[in-house]
């Protein structure tokens, strides 16, 4: 079992998941992933970690679900990843932004939300790898620091469950064919709502948690610019045309905002006949 860490960033030279996978002890494969577009010099500050990719290329055959041509974004990066992952022959391949700041290992002590720094993150991810591997997921990944609203009481502290939306930390699957990233914005839930309708499972679970940089505080670089000038309407429009029927406006709603149905394959059992034509 072959795995990798891709790191896709723009003109971000700090990099800050580089150094959070050092504290947390990675010692394995990983690179960064920058487009041919950015003049940053990531070679210089992580020789022999940098692996550049043609923007323009992926700009013709990646569905943007737009017309606007807009470069800035990361759906290209992202599904470069897949290819860099494959035609190295990698087995699984954790996919990272690049403003992650910590692993962090998350668990229910009594009635708090207890934690303990990771320090030992290769193994950590290789177990994750071969549980995505062993189950046939598409996409395992870590959750989100922002989805243990509720400490201890939150389900996936109580249950130990799987969150549908890994954004940020993927952990991809190169065996299973899946869809890719698609639209300009909201890409990353777009990702994860069609391949698990579709029933290629992308999930997000505990122990690990990742921490990442608030966007506020970020200097510019990555899609910031592209996400400040739309707005949450904006952004969502994007699933609403990938996946028309995965939403529904909300009465009474005042921010322009819609409400989703996560969709789900249920069992055979509630099946029901057609009639006989």
């Amino acid at each position: 079992m072959r795995n990798v860490v891709l790191i896709i960033s723009h003109k971000r030279p700090q990099c800050s998941t580089v150094k959070a996978l050092k504290k947390a002890g990675y010692g394995g494969d990983w690179f960064i992933v920058a487009d041919d577009m950015d003049d940053t010099e990531y070679e210089k500050l992580y020789s022999g970690h940098v692996i550049r990719f043609s923007k323009e290329e992926y700009a013709k055959k990646v569905d943007t679900a737009d017309n606007f041509g807009k470069m800035t974004t990361p759906v290209y990066a992202r599904n470069a990843c897949f290819d860099i992952a494959k035609g190295k022959g990698y087995d699984c391949f954790a996919l990272l932004d690049d403003d992650l700041n910590s692993f962090v290992y998350r668990y229910r002590d009594g009635k708090k939300l207890a934690s303990k720094k990771v320090k030992n993150l290769t193994q950590i991810f290789d177990a994750y790898c071969k549980y995505v591997l062993d189950s046939g997921f598409a996409c395992g990944g870590f959750v989100s620091a922002g989805r243990l609203i509720g400490g201890a009481d939150n389900p996936l502290i109580k249950k130990g469950g799987f969150y549908y939306n890994p954004t940020n930390a993927y952990i991809i699957n190169t065996h299973i064919e899946q869809f890719g990233f698609i639209g300009t914005l909201w890409e990353d839930s777009i990702y994860c709502y069609l391949n698990n309708m579709t029933g290629r499972i992308a999930a997000a679970f505990m122990p690990i948690v990742i921490s990442m940089t608030s966007p506020g505080s970020m200097e510019d670089g990555g899609n910031k610019d592209l996400y400040a000038a739309s707005s949450a309407y904006v952004a969502e429009s994007y699933g609403n045309m990938v996946i028309p029927s995965f939403y529904r406006w909300t009465n009474g709603c005042k921010s322009h905002r819609f409400s989703s149905n996560v969709p789900r394959i249920i069992s055979e059992r509630w099946r029901k006949e057609r009639d006989a034509e």
